[in-house]
C-alpha cells in the first residue's frame, strides 16, 4: 500500500526465515536501513539502501538486495 506523505518501503525481495519476523537482525542492509531511519532520521530520498519505484504518480521504495548474511 502506498499512501501519500508516507515513505513506504517494499522489502518483500528480502530473504526472511524464522516465520519472517527475524530478517531484519541476520541482514545488513535491513539493519543500515533502520539505522538510517530511526537514529540518523534520513528521509528516504537520502537513504543509501533503497532503490526509488513509481506506480503510476505514487512513489515507493525498495530495499535494495543484500549480497550475503552477516556471519555471527
Amino acid at each position: 500500500m502506498i499512501a501519500p506523505g508516507i515513505e513506504t518501503v517494499d522489502v518483500s525481495g528480502t530473504d526472511l526465515s524464522l516465520l519472517g519476523h527475524s530478517y531484519y537482525g541476520d541482514n545488513e542492509t535491513m539493519l543500515r536501513e533502520l539505522y538510517d531511519v530511526l537514529r540518523a532520521r534520513l528521509p528516504a530520498t537520502q537513504r543509501t539502501s533503497l532503490i526509488q519505484r513509481n506506480a503510476g504518480p505514487m512513489t515507493y521504495w525498495q530495499l535494495a538486495q543484500q549480497a550475503s548474511p552477516i556471519n555471527r
